[in-house]
């Protein structure tokens, strides 16, 4: 790839975009946002094609949200068993403070499995 580039006159370079995401970021579940703007910084930045390579151990993988809208979660709610609620309720704490109220997904250091 690398050469088929440099005959284009053009540049390749490899990232791994969870080089640099500190613990911190990853206990708040921020690394998807985190990667997803650098994407778009890497873009804005650049004239030439970007290519995506999506390869790991996660395939079909898909981060829970960071909010949730207090109707949405409650409609889960409705549809879960016991141990689902349990759940939900375990990593979403309501937070009033936001117009409008969302439930906000907990960081992973504060919740006790």
């Amino acid at each position: 790839m690398r050469s088929f580039c440099q005959q284009r006159g053009l540049q390749f370079e490899v990232v791994d975009m969870r080089w640099g995401i500190r613990d911190e970021c990853t206990d708040d579940h921020q690394t998807l946002a985190i990667c997803s703007s650098e994407i778009e910084r890497c873009q804005q930045g650049t004239v030439g094609p970007s290519f995506l390579y999506l390869g790991s151990e996660k395939y079909g993988w898909r981060p829970p949200p960071p909010t949730m809208p207090v109707q949405y979660l409650e409609q889960l709610h409705l549809k879960c068993d016991a141990e689902g609620k349990a759940l939900l309720l375990k990593w979403y704490k309501r937070n009033n403070n936001l117009e409008p109220p969302m439930y906000q997904l907990q960081r992973i250091s504060q919740v006790r499995v």
